[in-house]
């Protein structure tokens, strides 16, 4: 099994993702874990839960006719999951992310950036400006409060891109392409509406960008990220569930 996402909750809960249809549950801080049934053979790619009980996983179908994602959803904790195709053929959903059980986001590729606002029944398009970088695959989201969002990605050996949505998801804006890391973004922590850091795995560097008030990069840091010191850039407190981050190690 190869993994592809980890979701945790605060009372020792936890669900992994990964190939062949893969689910698997800790109740006990990842002690012990258990198999669930997700009802496909495609592979899992992403996981998120609301609460103990609420969650949606995405699993991509490059096997058979017609190509997509399949969109799973529990109530129940993973005993049991119901699956439904996403509405649009050759659509493959990389992230989710839900503020609450109506309104959630879903990104993924070819430049796929996708909003519901009833749990998931019917999926939107949000805007995305039109910078040459706009039209990328997207590979995270994640939310500071209800105006600000920040969402990230690219494409390998070609470029990365962050968005940044100040107006509830409206419309997102993509990064400068001058200012743009040089590989795909999966790493997204928000410190604030005008302060995100990135993790490029590839390149295991980190990049701080400081942002002024329409959204463009005035100041850019990076470092390599590894032992110690990354342990504490990108520690979080995954209890909190619309991207805020309780981090050690900044103050600026």
């Amino acid at each position: 099994m190869i993994n592809h996402q980890i979701k945790e909750l605060p009372d020792e809960k936890g669900w992994i993702v990964g190939d062949s249809g893969t689910i698997i549950h800790t109740s006990d801080g990842g002690k012990t874990w258990i198999s669930q049934n997700s009802r496909t053979n495609n592979n899992v790619v992403s996981v998120f839960f609301l609460n103990r009980n609420l969650g949606w996983a995405a699993s991509q179908n490059y096997s058979t006719f017609p190509y997509g994602t399949m969109l799973l959803k529990t109530t129940n904790g993973g005993a049991y999951w119901s699956g439904t195709p996403f509405p649009v053929d050759d659509i493959f959903i990389t992230c989710i992310l839900y503020r609450d059980s109506l309104n959630g986001w879903m990104g993924g590729s070819p430049n796929v950036l996708v909003k519901t606002m009833d749990g998931g029944i019917t999926w939107v398009q949000a805007g995305i400006d039109t910078s040459t970088l706009a039209f990328f695959p997207v590979l995270s989201i994640k939310f500071l409060n209800e105006k600000y969002g920040y969402a990230c990605g690219g494409l390998h050996d070609i470029a990365g891109v962050i968005w940044r949505t100040s107006n509830r998801g409206d419309l997102w804006q993509a990064i400068d392409p001058s200012e743009a890391p040089a590989d795909e973004v999966h790493g997204l922590y928000i410190f604030g509406s005008l302060y995100v850091k990135i993790h490029v795995p590839y390149f295991a560097t980190g990049i701080q960008y400081r942002l002024n008030q329409i959204g463009k990069s005035i100041e850019k840091t990076e470092w390599v990220s590894f032992g110690q010191q990354n342990r504490n850039i990108w520690k979080s407190d995954s209890s909190r569930c619309h991207g805020k981050s309780n981090s050690e190690m900044v103050k600026w």
